[in-house]
């Protein structure tokens, strides 16, 4: 690797890494075993784990979006394998993935406001030195 294919290279990783649904931006991962209820933290709808899927059920004012529309009722997901633009379940404009960890299922959440601009964003990684 060129000293300025590295440049590039890091310079896209931050981009990527810092990205409003980038793993930065992580808050917190709930698992759903951990909430019998099926409430989850900052989450919308009763997430159910049931055998190898995760129940959601939802009303109109949890305004949650299944495979982009508006979602009243119960779904069955199965674990996202995708990347994150690809999940199925929207609270607005970001998405919950749907994930299994050891058979355990939960779900990563993000802050509301990652939007480009937003002062939470304006933090800089650190500059790495590229090799030589």
């Amino acid at each position: 690797m060129t000293p300025d294919s590295w440049e590039q290279w890091h310079e896209q990783r931050v981009e990527t890494v810092s990205a409003p649904c980038g793993p930065l931006a992580l808050t917190a991962t709930h698992w759903i075993e951990d909430y019998p209820e099926g409430r989850l933290p900052d989450i919308s709808g009763v997430w159910m784990a049931e055998e190898d899927r995760v129940v959601l059920t939802a009303t109109e004012a949890d305004g949650l979006s299944v495979d982009g529309r508006p979602f009243p009722g119960a779904a069955a997901l199965a674990a996202d394998t995708g990347p994150q633009a690809g999940a199925r379940v929207a609270p607005g404009g970001k998405r919950l993935v749907v994930l299994v960890r050891e058979g355990v299922r939960g779900t990563p959440t993000r802050p509301a406001h990652t939007e480009p601009g937003d002062p939470r964003r304006a933090r800089r990684a650190r500059r790495a030195r590229r090799p030589v």
